[in-house]
């Protein structure tokens, strides 16, 4: 049932964005991520993150409602593989792109050490601010932890307009 609801998710945000056309405008390849304040949870068995996070992610720009959307995998900081779909929206801002979109990822047995699943599902729902500038992407994730600290997930990457 849980495979189930990510591909129905997925599918949904897909379709969305390819109402207006089926080629996608922009190519993003995360890279690395740097967590402040967050340790892996006791359960998971790790040391220390893994902080190399290579992906492929496709973005349909300013679609339904001129927003974002992109789908691809990345590999997450367990050092699985996670699927992903999200919406977003990012604005000039003289040499800057900035914006905020909400990630709906598929991180498997470890949804469990988070929070923010949808339901009993294994996809995790991560807000973030995203600020592009030229080829280069950052984002930043807040990750509220569960003994009242706050902490963060920085990640970073390249993108490439594709067709232009």
């Amino acid at each position: 049932m849980k495979p189930l609801f990510g591909a129905l998710l997925g599918l949904g945000l897909a379709t969305s964005a390819l109402a207006e056309g089926a080629k996608p405008d922009r190519l993003y390849v995360p890279l690395a991520s740097h967590h402040v304040n967050i340790d892996p949870p006791a359960a998971s068995g790790m040391n220390s993150w893994n902080e190399f996070n290579p992906g492929l992610i496709l973005t349909w720009e300013d679609r339904l409602g001129t927003l974002d959307y992109s789908a691809g995998l990345f590999l997450n900081s367990y050092e699985d593989v996670s699927p992903m779909v999200s919406v977003g929206k990012l604005w000039d801002v003289g040499q800057v792109r900035l914006g905020a979109t909400v990630i709906f990822a598929d991180y498997g047995d470890n949804a469990q050490h988070f929070d923010n699943t949808l339901g009993s599902s294994d996809i995790v729902f991560l807000p973030a601010f995203q600020m592009n500038y030229r080829n280069v992407f950052a984002q930043i994730i807040p990750a509220p932890q569960s003994n009242g600290d706050t902490g963060a997930v920085i990640t970073a990457g390249m993108t490439f307009a594709l067709g232009q």
